[in-house]
């Protein structure tokens, strides 16, 4: 196990990070302890736990076919997680903490990253102690993505359905049929945005729905576009809705319901196209007279209607959308 993992991230490192002195001195030693048979068999921790966890990313990297199918990093990073959270397996927290850590399939998020390297080690895997301390980030400051909740959450957690049952009889034209509850902790953002949703005519479940894919309930996360906060707010966002500090809870969500106010008022209500703006703009929206053919875009959408399945949300028919800054 050990072996395998040195090799396969030696690998990604080597490709990746352009050591090439290093990396084949490094490999003349794995070498070395193959042929003297001291490397490790990769083997399960349980029945649950992946066999051969890193080979994904080998794939993924020198972009060869893997017996999943899974053909982008995204796709790996709901795969890894989902074992993470179900089988505890070290090998798909530590590469969680390597998503994190070098923003691939998610955006960079050092916390995270450290979240899940003390995960890995905490179930004992060899090297996550050394990322651990090779990463930036604090473990204590991250907050789990969504895709961690389990399904059976404590009593301190709220779950409810994405849609009043009143809701889906009414509505039972819409695909709610296949609606899964959203899991999130009820607490200080939750609470906040129980506050402010109503305030701006978002329910809460879509603002936490947004908030659990852009940053996963992390305030201080920031993207390599610089996209801040809950809400991943770029700066001229903050400025379009007076968001002065877009690390402050409150303020972010305040900025980014009224951001999704008015691009529900702009696209009269249609979920898919508010989302594709508040994720690559409304301009790209309106060049491309629908979704943008953007895999990210595209991807984004998807993975917020697992938590949101309504396709209208209702919208102030009253507002000016000529206007920037709604009141």
């Amino acid at each position: 196990m050990h072996f395998f993992k040195k090799t396969v991230f030696l690998t990604l490192g080597c490709c990746m990070w352009c050591l090439p002195a290093f990396c084949h001195a490094e490999q003349a030693k794995l070498d070395a302890q193959s042929q003297m048979g001291q490397g490790n068999v990769l083997r399960q921790k349980n029945s649950g736990a992946l066999s051969n966890p890193y080979i994904l990313l080998v794939s993924l990297a020198f972009r060869t076919p893997n017996d999943l199918g899974i053909t982008t990093y995204q796709q790996a990073y709901d795969y890894y997680c989902q074992q993470a959270r179900d089988a505890e397996d070290p090998n798909a927290q530590f590469a969680m903490g390597w998503l994190y850590s070098m923003g691939k399939g998610v955006d960079t998020n050092h916390d995270l990253a450290a979240f899940f390297f003390s995960l890995a080690e905490k179930h004992g895997h060899r090297e996550a102690g050394a990322w651990l301390v090779k990463t930036a980030g604090n473990p204590a400051l991250a907050n789990p993505p969504a895709c961690m909740e389990k399904p059976d959450v404590p009593v301190e957690s709220v779950k409810e359905p994405v849609q009043p049952v009143a809701e889906v009889a009414k509505n039972e034209k819409e695909e709610t049929h296949n609606s899964a509850p959203m899991t999130y902790p009820k607490g200080p953002i939750y609470r906040l945005v129980q506050k402010h949703a109503p305030s701006y005519d978002i329910e809460v479940d879509f603002a936490m729905a947004v908030i659990a894919v852009e940053s996963g309930f992390n305030p201080n996360a920031r993207s390599p576009k610089n996209a801040q906060g809950l809400m991943q707010l770029l700066p001229e966002t903050q400025a379009r809705f007076s968001v002065k500090d877009a690390y402050n809870p409150e303020q972010n969500i305040k900025g980014g319901l009224s951001y999704l106010r008015w691009l529900l008022a702009y696209f009269k209500g249609d979920i898919e196209l508010v989302l594709a703006a508040y994720n690559a703009g409304e301009n790209n929206v309106l060049k491309y007279r629908g979704i943008p053919p953007f895999p990210e875009t595209q991807n984004y959408i998807k993975r917020i209607s697992q938590y949101y399945k309504k396709k209208q949300h209702d919208y102030r028919h009253d507002l000016d959308t000529k206007r920037t800054v709604l009141p």
